[in-house]
């Protein structure tokens, strides 16, 4: 239109003017005329052929990429002034819609980009929900020819993204804007206020410093998606570029009145759950994993992890309790990367740390009350790639601690008394109710072969354990009518002074090898369980200890879930370190309870239904197949049923024979002797 108003002018003017000044206004006006003409046919196909192909490979890129809708009520283009749409439709599953209100095009010739060949990612090979690489795939598809925007305007945003349980997510706005020149640019988004979940934020990315700053908030965004049930997020974010590639980070996120539904934690729901965290951090993606956090062959590999987020503060809340949580994050790009933390828990009373723990997790400790106070550090360093390599240092302080009320079905405080107990297999068709004599110390001649401690050890440890125990807390008396069966007569509990010498080595060597040196729980199997149990994607293996096992026999039940751990763990430190219980005492009733297949419960039937001996004349083979099928008794009983040990169990118990004879619990004529025979079960009729 341009170039035709100059030929126009022209024409008019050339009316007037001499013919000689005719040639040289031609010569100037006409190649203008001409450019300008060229141009707007340009920008004409832009907007008519390139324009509407880009969205078309905009929309077949989110179609394949993502389900997420977009919508906005009105959106302006500014400099493409003209056009104003009342509506935008972004749906990856169907398509874009642009219900348009006004088109005027006005484009000046400054704001056109060149073409530019970006990258064009494999589509297949992005991750679900990665935002960076949608965009580079919908950049890619496009070929990202255009005009770029002074300023974009829409109201009334919506964004929805399907969750993967067949629910929604939605965040919406009041006003998105986006302005843009040469050197700066400006993403503001205004929240609408209302009971939806709303979305503000202000981005400023400055081209000639090269700095990106801004801040992030998401206000009310419901949770309904597994495994969350029901609650609420809130969080904001602030960040700003530093100096080579560094960006600072701050913020918090918060989790309100949550209902976690995962049966790797507990069974139940947990309802009622406020989480909070506040922190400061520092964020460099280039930074490499320095060799002292991790130790390859060839220094630097090809392939080098690298990536560093560092926090330099962080207040956890969780319910009631507060304390200090600051990771450092190495090495996450192309690596497993390596993990730093540290926790403090400032001195807190007791009972608030038993207030704030769900009923769902906490189970029968729901009921407990104590006095005192905790405090805990914690000095953590994980290599992601080998948890069980782990290192950790940790400073416990517990000061004034008592517990003055439990459930009577968890009152580990009875353990050194007389109690009555009920052994149920989990089938229908066995329990069998106990009576336990009280404890009785194991003589110093039992306590030297076994224990591996001397004398002065010895009696420093029972010493300390008649100074360190706690009154017994009351417990609910029960009535006649509630009375529960009458124990076995037919039972017979046997203490450790007379049992073999044989089954005490074989099951320590079996089942817990450091029984005599932990205070209830081996963290060095721990820390290989937890590696194990991520490869395998569940929880297979508890690194028990043989007190943690007693524990769950007696007062709890067998599913393989956090709470129940959770449990085990604080009744074992309670029997360990408060009640006490003395080591003898734990191994002796952990004999006398377990099952040593169907309807065989405890040592003395186990060695009279196999072996047909009194449990203190079981050889060293007869014990070790007794300590060889602890682990599922049910599944090994097949063996009795054949009625012989086959080649390969005999070399599994051949392995115990092995350990023994390394920790001096068997000398050589000894395994020489066991190696050379296997035992022989008794014959039933």
């Amino acid at each position: 239109g341009s170039g035709l108003s100059i030929l126009w002018v022209f024409t008019m003017v050339a009316r007037y003017v001499p013919l000689r000044s005719r040639r040289f206004i031609r010569w100037i006006l006409v190649p203008l005329a001409i450019t300008l003409v060229l141009a707007t046919v340009a920008l004409l196909v832009v907007q008519i052929v390139v324009v509407p192909d880009v969205i078309a490979r905009v929309e077949d890129g989110l179609a394949d990429l993502c389900q997420c809708e977009f919508r906005a009520d009105r959106a302006r283009y500014v400099p493409l002034r003209g056009i104003v749409l009342r509506g935008v439709v972004l749906d990856g599953a169907s398509a874009i819609e642009l219900h348009l209100a006004r088109l005027r095009v006005k484009v000046p010739l400054t704001l056109i980009r060149r073409r530019r060949d970006l990258p064009n990612p494999a589509v297949p090979d992005l991750k679900p929900w990665n935002a960076t690489s949608v965009l580079w795939s919908i950049l890619a598809d496009a070929d990202a020819i255009g005009v770029l925007p002074r300023k974009v305007i829409m109201d009334d945003v919506s964004i929805v993204v399907p969750a993967w349980n067949g629910s929604s997510v939605a965040l919406t706005t009041e006003r998105v804007e986006m302005l843009h020149d040469s050197r700066n640019a400006t993403v503001s988004i205004t929240d609408a206020g209302s009971s939806e979940a709303t979305l503000a934020t202000n981005i400023q990315i400055g081209y000639g410093q090269k700095n990106l700053s801004g801040v992030l908030e998401i206000h009310a965004l419901p949770l309904a998606f597994d495994p969350i049930t029901t609650g609420e997020f809130r969080g904001s974010l602030s960040f700003r570029s530093g100096d080579e590639d560094q960006f600072n980070l701050a913020g918090n996120v918060e989790f309100h009145d949550v209902t976690l539904e995962l049966l790797t934690i507990a069974l139940d729901p947990i309802p009622n759950l406020d989480i909070r965290y506040d922190f400061a951090a520092t964020f460099n993606p280039h930074t490499p994993l320095a060799p002292q956090y991790r130790q390859y062959p060839v220094f630097p590999p090809p392939e080098f992890p690298k990536g560093e987020l560092i926090f330099s503060t962080g207040d956890l809340q969780v319910n009631q309790i507060r304390l200090s949580v600051v990771p450092i994050l190495r090495g996450f790009f192309r690596g497993p990367g390596f993990l730093q933390a540290t926790v403090h828990l400032p001195e807190t009373p007791v009972q608030e740390i038993l207030d704030s723990i769900p009923p769902a997790i906490s189970g029968k400790l729901a009921d407990t009350t104590a006095t005192g106070t905790l405090a805990w550090d914690l000095d953590l360093q994980v290599p992601l790639d080998a948890i069980s390599e782990l290192e950790w240092t940790a400073d416990t302080v517990l000061s004034d601690f008592a517990v003055q009320q439990i459930h009577p079905s968890v009152n580990v405080y009875n353990v050194n008394a007389d109690f009555i107990h009920t052994i149920d297999s989990g089938s229908v068709d066995y329990r069998r109710t106990i009576r336990v004599p009280p404890a009785r110390p194991a003589s110093m001649e039992w306590m030297l072969l076994h224990s591996e401690h001397t004398v002065r050890q010895i009696n420093r440890i029972r010493a300390q354990i008649q100074s360190t125990a706690t009154a017994r807390p009351p417990v609910t008396e029960t009535s006649a009518a509630e009375a529960g069966p009458i124990p076995d007569p037919e039972y017979r509990y046997t203490y450790v002074d007379d049992l073999s010498p044989w089954i005490i080595r074989a099951v320590l060597t079996a089942e817990d090898g450091d029984f005599f040196f932990h205070g209830g729980v081996n963290w060095v199997t721990v820390a290989d369980a937890i590696e194990r149990n991520i490869q395998a994607g569940e929880i297979l293996y508890g690194a028990s200890t043989i007190s943690m096992q007693l524990v769950k026999m007696l007062f709890l039940d067998q599913e393989r879930v956090f709470s129940r751990k959770f449990q085990e763990l604080f009744l074992v430190y309670l029997m360990e370190h408060q009640v006490p219980v003395s080591k003898e005492r734990i191994l002796e009733l952990y004999l006398n309870v377990a099952e040593f297949g169907p309807g065989v419960s405890g040592i003395y039937d186990a060695s009279r239904y196999y072996f047909d001996k009194d449990p203190r004349n079981l050889s060293a083979g007869e014990a070790t197949w007794l300590a060889s099928i602890l682990p599922s008794p049910k599944t090994y009983h097949q063996h009795f049923e054949d009625g012989w040990i086959n080649d390969d169990w005999f070399a599994r118990m051949i392995g115990l024979y092995d350990i023994m004879l390394e920790r001096g619990r068997m000398t050589p004529e000894e395994y020489a002797e066991a190696a050379g025979q296997r035992p022989q079960f008794a014959m039933h009729p």
